[in-house]
């Protein structure tokens, strides 16, 4: 992986300035966002980013995810904000999580004066979104993920899209770091897990 060319979409999106807040779950994609991030802002890491972390109580293995969270917490030196979430009855969960999470990313921003909501979406995503648009028949502005966009006021940086999640887990087993394989991202009762299944090929 030519990991300049990432660095330049940092710069290009000023990561270097400012204070970001990053999604994380100490999933495979956040943990790359941070670590490669961690290589280009070197000792400066955390005066840049600070970590969102929200619990969804949906498995019973998240004490796992939880225990990475602090780990890389904890080797970074970063701020966390964390919360709980509970999914109320009737609700379909991929919709609630995302406007629960962007909610409660908004307020953090505000509150805390950050400049932009980092999310780590990669190329694998991109491509499902565009399917799960095009299975609905919508009609939005654009297909896929946009790599900068404002939602409810925030500024979104996605770095990442032009990565692959193969791309991803080969630097980081090549690496060595860590990371929690959330098991509900097997769950074919959500649509986004169902489109995964059809093994689509980003290489």
């Amino acid at each position: 992986m030519n990991l300049d060319l990432l660095f330049n979409t940092y710069k290009e999106m000023n990561l270097d300035k400012g204070k970001h807040l990053l999604a994380f779950s100490a999933g495979s994609d956040s943990v790359f966002l941070l670590v490669t991030l961690g290589l280009f802002l070197k000792d400066k890491l955390n005066e840049h980013i600070s970590l969102a972390y929200i619990d969804y109580h949906d498995s019973d293995e998240v004490y796992k995810e939880e225990e990475l969270v602090s780990y890389y917490v904890d080797k970074y030196s970063l701020t966390l904000f964390k919360c709980d979430a509970y999914q109320p009855e009737n609700t379909n969960f991929e919709n609630w999580a995302r406007e629960f999470r962007y909610s409660y990313f908004n307020k953090i921003i505000h509150e805390n004066s950050l400049s932009s909501l980092l999310v780590a979406h990669h190329l694998d995503d991109s491509i499902e979104t565009y399917l799960i648009q095009k299975n609905r028949r919508s009609l939005p502005l654009n297909y896929g993920l946009k790599k900068e966009n404002i939602f409810s006021s925030i500024k979104i940086f996605r770095p990442l899209l032009d990565i692959t999640k193969k791309e991803i887990y080969s630097f980081l087993h090549e690496n060595n770091y860590l990371y929690y394989e959330d098991k509900t991202n097997k769950n074919l009762i959500h649509e986004r897990n169902r489109i995964r299944t059809m093994n689509i090929s980003t290489d």
